[in-house]
């Protein structure tokens, strides 16, 4: 009679029944216990809400900070992993862009050149001129948008 166990998990099973004479009905609860309590991952939830890019480091300075407890950072890792914490910093409502685009009128001899400010939903600053943007003028077009925008983590533009 063939089974689809291996045979080092009937090994370990028999070893813990002669030695022990138990066998672990529940092998993912048995381990050593967690490194940080409810509380303090609370803490760190709230810190990676408050201020999502920290690096790890950051993170576990601020618990030996504030709680006095040092983790390493394979533990802070595998920590924020269980909770399913994903570290990605960007989410795709905060993304602008800007990208020049120009047109020539042959009949005339014209360049106009258009620069907007683009989020996944709608223009929020646009530029326009006679010609090519050069740096003073680009620098002018981000001053413009910098005032239409809010500061992180706020939502990208007031609606």
């Amino acid at each position: 009679m063939a089974t689809d166990i291996s045979l080092r998990t009937v090994q370990r099973v028999l070893f813990r029944w002669n030695i022990m004479s138990e066998v672990i009905q529940n092998p993912r609860l048995e381990g050593n216990p967690k490194k940080l309590s409810n509380e303090q991952l609370q803490f760190v939830i709230g810190l990676l809400r408050h201020t999502p890019d920290l690096y790890l480091d950051e993170i576990k300075e601020e618990l030996w900070q504030r709680h006095g407890i040092g983790v390493s950072l394979s533990t802070l890792h595998k920590e924020l992993k269980e909770l399913e914490l994903t570290r990605k910093l960007l989410s795709k409502q905060r993304l602008v862009f800007i990208d020049e685009s120009a047109l020539n009128m042959l009949v005339t001899y014209r360049k106009y050149s258009v620069l907007p400010a683009l989020t996944l939903s709608n223009i929020i600053w646009f530029s326009s001129a006679l010609g090519s943007f050069n740096g003073t003028m680009f620098l002018e077009f981000l001053d413009g948008l910098l005032t239409q925008m809010n500061p992180y983590p706020a939502p990208t533009v007031s609606s």
